[in-house]
């Protein structure tokens, strides 16, 4: 008898597809979000997510939760996201050059 692993079941992979359907579709979604606003609403949004950024993980050097719920006050909801639009990913960037050049004032 046979057993397919867990992971390589076709319900994992229904659940894989379904997952980065609704990923590509909420990347959709914000692309339309974004081309709606105006420039002065596009500026004052890079500025507000940038200066959230730098605060979080720069000046206060915090975790990726920390930055996503205390800074941006976010809930949880908010932890998907920021892997799918590379947040993590970033956040870890910003922290080991902040590490190496001792960037704290």
């Amino acid at each position: 008898m046979s057993h397919t692993p867990w992971f390589d079941s076709p319900e994992v992979r229904e659940m894989q597809t379904a997952f980065k359907e609704a990923s590509e579709a909420y990347r959709i979604d914000a692309d339309i979000f974004w081309e709606d606003l105006s420039e002065e609403e596009k500026l004052y949004a890079f500025y507000s997510v940038c200066q959230r950024i730098y605060k979080g993980d720069v000046e206060q050097r915090g975790s990726y939760r920390y930055v996503l719920y205390d800074v941006f006050n976010f809930g949880p909801e908010s932890y998907m996201l920021g892997l799918e639009c590379n947040y993590m990913e970033l956040h870890n960037l910003l922290g080991a050059g902040v590490d190496s050049i001792g960037k704290a004032d």
